[in-house]
């Protein structure tokens, strides 16, 4: 296994590595203030058409089922909410910055597949259980492996590399990751994620994605469930095929995590179809495919 890289040392150098819009640092810092206005975040948005086009977009898509048309961004704040519109923007911003991707056989939508298709099933299980906050699961979901995207194009010759020692050796690609790169995608994610200043609840996700977190004594009740839900998803979804994010190994979804969650396999099964078509719908909205 190579030497275990200091992720602060190594990415600190690359001049460009992908930075999220200003406009959502700004955007979360007022929004997490009680005492904002819909004016001032609505300036802020202003600043950023392309994201004002992008909330309009889903806003009035299949995601929300709206009974009428949104044309307008203080409507669709008002009717969404500040708290849906953090999660919005976070997502989007995601998604938007590594759309295009090397030329490569790493699929970037077929990437996005899963993540979209991870994200669904994540809302859809919160829904169910009745966890207060869907929202945070759907971005959870969403961007739960972006640490790979990250690899992928700043050290790309290793991660391909990875990738074909994870299908050579049958180990996980976390694994893959450390034997080859000396770090795994979940920390790179959740280094990224702390420096664009996301907030705490998504730097857990990417961080702790592929850990055992039922005993861990630094997360609370709330942030077990929430992390529990997305690897539930992450693995149902790849167990049904539904894109592909490049780890090809799928582990057992233990009955400690479902009780945990409260929900069973077969609940989730049972929107099998749902989920994969509203992956599709969703993936057009956000412009991913092609």
């Amino acid at each position: 296994m190579k030497e275990k890289k200091d992720l602060e040392k190594y990415f600190g150098d690359i001049k460009k590595l992908s930075t999220l819009p200003t406009v959502v640092a700004k955007l979360i810092k007022i929004i997490e203030d009680p005492n904002s206005k819909v004016e001032e975040v609505m300036r802020v948005i202003s600043e950023d058409q392309a994201m004002v086009t992008n909330i309009l977009k889903m806003v009035n898509s299949a995601f929300y089922s709206l009974s009428k048309k949104i044309t307008s961004l203080s409507q669709a704040i008002v009717i969404i909410g500040f708290y849906n519109l953090k999660q919005l923007v976070i997502g989007t911003s995601v998604v938007n910055l590594f759309l295009n991707g090397t030329d490569s056989e790493f699929s970037r939508e077929e990437f996005w597949r899963h993540s979209v298709a991870t994200a669904s099933t994540a809302r859809l299980i919160s829904k169910n259980i009745k966890y207060p906050y869907p929202e945070e699961a759907f971005v959870g979901g969403l961007i739960h492996d972006i640490g790979k995207l990250i690899l992928e194009q700043y050290l790309h010759k290793d991660f391909m590399a990875a990738l074909e020692y994870a299908e050579k050796k049958h180990v996980a690609l976390v694994k893959a990751e450390e034997e080859i790169i000396g770090i795994n995608h979940a920390e790179v994610g959740a280094y990224i994620a702390e420096k664009w200043n996301l907030p705490h609840v998504y730097i857990d996700i990417l961080a702790t994605h592929h850990k055992s977190i039922l005993q861990n004594k630094t997360l609370n009740e709330n942030q077990k469930k929430l992390i529990a839900i997305v690897k539930i998803s992450n693995n149902f979804v790849k167990k049904k095929g539904i894109g592909q994010s490049g780890d090809k190994i799928i582990t057992s979804l233990t009955p400690p995590y479902l009780n945990f969650v409260g929900i069973t396999l077969g609940e989730i099964d049972k929107f099998y179809e749902w989920i994969r078509s509203e992956t599709e719908v969703i993936m057009e909205q956000l412009g991913i495919k092609k």
